[in-house]
């Protein structure tokens, strides 16, 4: 049903002649115009274009457009350019002429956009709010990741540490057997290092904090960032990752369906927007002028969502069709720098961690700092060294890989690289905003909440359309879960980052408290909606008033008891706990703003009726 107004034969026809007269516009070359426009345009086209007059006066006699007879003896009232997307449209879509910037849909295609917008909307839409709200805490993982530990507050130096005293470090506090593996991975805004130890005597892994300058290690004492990051692509779900590109596609066939809709009215609406109106208005008026303002940003997100999050789906189709199924071999002709190597059971001397870094370097061309740097099957006489060196904008990481024995480069991303991969790291960066730093982050979180706020408003204008006095159950369940689902999102993610700073440092499995404190406080939140004779804006109102308290009182207690809190951590050079800090409090103001404005609605209606 779907498939008739995008392939049918005008649409095709419109797409021809769009192509054709669109040389023919820009009257620039009149003999060239005159080729194009020999093939065939549908009546519709011609008609509107005839109604338009983008002909100039002349054009009848010495224009290849005389032969259609489209041309008129007054100048063009609206740019040729305009004219012509509309009459492309019009051909494709199957509307109608209209005044204004936009065409006016066909009461047909009209009815199939709006149930297409509507029902994927619905269907989509918690899992839509799930992916943008988290999203937010994915763009600062990496600040999270120095704020969720008061131990690592420590300054970083100016100079990138020394991989060979890590080693020794690592050495000391968890000595590895032979053939085991290494990694050092460095954190921005702090002193410390993560180390990953593999051992594979005892095929056990350990992950370890380690301060380079005094050797001391700290082991890992909260996983809240990572918790909170992979909220935004399902990873404690099944084939999460799956699931969130797949969500990505529907939220653009949402968005596109939309934007056919509105299209007409848009001009009007784009500032438009009434609170003092009934609900139904003021809903729509939001989600109109957030939708948007967002537009590209969402367009940008989900598109680039969509490929990250399926990209596993290509490589084991092309995989199992071209390379039996081994997705290395792929990885190789996209650009991937991996090697493959097995233990000759023979020992041998190796280079240095640091000796391996310059060597990188060299052959790489590029003096960035190391960001990781590993080594496997240590002592053996086929070890091998992966070094990370930093890329600039768009360019992602310098990889190099090296025979930690002599040096010899393996492989790197200086000789592997593919347009494959240039793409992927493209998309990466825009999908994070890796390319802009903290100000455009914040940009971005402040974007994600606006497209979270389209998705949660879009729910509520499909309810008061259908059931404006929520008559039916279906719908009043609906609407209640909702609610639960969304308040409940930011409830539960307050209530964890309170555990963050309330469970003991030391308590055994404390990161799991996290988690916990999490699910609980969405459970919680889900379960408190469904109330019965409460009205769903002050169960809303209830839910957020909690969370920015939660978000208030973490960063307060910060502010009591850390020495590096929201006033003295730029002074004391820690910018990523700076940067969480501030992210809380915006968070506390912003729901709390929210939470007194539902509040005070389902007051005053109170009293009116």
């Amino acid at each position: 049903m779907f498939s008739e107004p995008f392939y049918d034969e005008s649409a095709h026809d419109g797409a021809l002649g769009f192509a054709a007269l669109w040389g023919a516009a820009g009257n620039a070359s009149r003999s060239a115009n005159r080729g194009l426009l020999d093939r065939r345009c549908p009546g519709r086209v011609l008609a509107y274009l005839r109604e338009t007059r983008i002909c100039h006066r002349h054009a009848k006699h010495d224009s290849a457009l005389g032969r259609f007879g489209l041309c008129s003896s007054h100048v063009s009232k609206r740019p040729a350019s305009v004219a012509l997307v509309r009459a492309f449209l019009i051909a494709t879509l199957g509307g109608s002429r209209s005044k204004g910037l936009a065409m006016k849909l066909s009461p047909r295609v009209f009815r199939i956009q709006w149930g297409m917008h509507a029902w994927v909307g619905v269907l989509a839409s918690l899992l839509g709010f799930i992916v943008f709200f988290f999203g937010v805490f994915a763009l600062f993982v990496d600040d999270m990741r120095v704020w969720q530990d008061p131990a690592l507050h420590v300054a970083e130096p100016s100079e990138p540490p020394s991989f060979n005293r890590l080693l020794e470090v690592a050495d000391e506090v968890h000595p590895l057997s032979p053939k085991s593996s290494i990694g050092f991975w460095r954190q921005e805004g702090t002193r410390y290092v993560v180390a990953f130890l593999g051992d594979a005597k005892t095929r056990t892994r350990t992950r370890l904090w380690l301060d380079p300058v005094t050797g001391n290690a700290v082991p890992e004492r909260s996983r809240l960032s990572e918790e909170l990051y992979g909220m935004h692509f399902f990873t404690r779900v099944p084939k999460g990752k799956d699931i969130a590109g797949l969500l990505a596609i529907a939220l653009m066939v949402a968005l596109v369906s939309g934007l056919l809709v509105h299209l007409r009215a848009l001009p009007k609406q784009w500032w438009r927007f009434r609170p003092r109106k009934r609900l139904r208005v003021s809903y729509s008026d939001g989600h109109k002028v957030l939708g948007v303002f967002t537009l590209p940003f969402a367009v940008a997100l989900l598109w680039s969502g969509a490929v990250l999050g399926l990209g596993s789906w290509t490589d084991k189709g092309v995989s199992s069709a071209l390379y039996s199924g081994d997705p290395r071999d792929l990885g190789e002709l996209t650009g991937g720098v991996n090697a493959r190597r097995k233990p000759l059971m023979q020992e041998a001397p190796a280079l240095t961690p640091d000796e391996l870094v310059a060597k990188a370097q060299e052959a790489e061309g590029w003096n960035g700092a190391p960001g990781y740097v590993s080594i496997r099957l240590l002592g053996d006489a086929n070890s091998y060294a992966r070094v990370d060196l930093e890329g600039g904008r768009f360019a992602g990481w310098h990889r190099v890989i090296l025979d930690s024995v002599n040096g010899e480069v393996l492989a790197s991303a200086k000789q592997s690289s593919t347009p494959s991969q240039v793409v992927d790291q493209v998309l990466y960066d825009l999908h994070f905003g890796r390319y802009g730093g903290t100000i455009l982050e914040f940009l971005y979180a402040l974007l994600s909440l606006a497209v979270a706020a389209v998705i949660i408003t879009g729910n509520l204008i499909w309810l008061e359309r259908r059931d404006p006095k929520r008559e039916r159950a279906g719908n009043r369940l609906l609407e209640r879960f909702t609610i639960g689902v969304a308040c409940g999102a930011v409830l539960g993610t307050a209530m964890s980052l309170a555990a963050n700073r309330l469970v003991p440092l030391d308590l055994a499995a404390r990161s799991g408290w996290e988690l916990r404190a999490l699910l609980w406080g969405w459970g919680l939140a889900v379960v408190f909606a469904f109330t019965p004779r409460v009205a769903p804006r002050t169960l809303a109102g209830a839910l957020l008033m909690a969370s920015s308290a939660l978000f208030g009182g973490v960063v307060a207690k910060d502010v009591i008891c850390l020495d590096a809190n929201l006033f003295t951590a730029i002074g004391l050079n820690l910018p990523a706990v700076f940067t969480v800090e501030l992210l809380l409090s915006a968070l506390a103001l912003g729901t709390g703003v929210l939470a007194w404005k539902l509040l005070r609605t389902t007051a005053d209606s109170t009293k009116e009726q």
